[in-house]
């Protein structure tokens, strides 16, 4: 008798710690499969971030050649001769800015708006990175 008890207490018990075991495996198994799908979604983000970022220097870039080729240059000698305020600098750097702004889809913004407080801002800065580099490289 007691040792048909003693079969059927360890044949309880391996049962029991099978279950545990299988139990725990399937939450960790969740957990990791959880995990993992929330760094691919946030690695997804990021590189649409970066490319958002780098299509709009892209842009920046190539808007602010194309003015300093036709205006921006002309102006700033105007300005320098009293025959033009700095204020018409700056609507240059708006129209510049309204460029850029347009050649932005909503998908974007809507992706830029997670990481960029004011837009116009981040813009208006790289516009000015973008004026700053191409002096210099006129410079040398």
């Amino acid at each position: 008798m007691k040792e048909i008890f003693l079969n059927v207490f360890t044949s309880v018990m391996m049962v029991l710690v099978v279950s545990a075991l299988y139990t725990g495996i399937t939450y960790l198994k969740k957990y990791v499969d959880e995990t993992v799908s929330r760094l691919k979604n946030n690695a997804f983000a990021q590189s649409s971030f970066y490319f958002i970022e780098n299509f709009i220097a892209g842009l920046t870039k190539t808007a602010v050649a194309a003015m300093e080729q036709t205006k921006a240059s002309e102006l700033r000698e105007r300005v320098a001769q009293g025959l033009a305020s700095k204020e018409d600098l700056k609507a240059l750097a708006v129209e510049v800015r309204d460029g850029v702004k347009a050649q932005i889809t909503p998908l974007m913004k809507d992706e830029l708006d997670k990481y960029i407080l004011n837009l116009d801002s981040y813009i208006d800065e790289r516009i000015e990175a973008s004026v700053l580099e191409l002096k210099r490289n006129d410079v040398k």
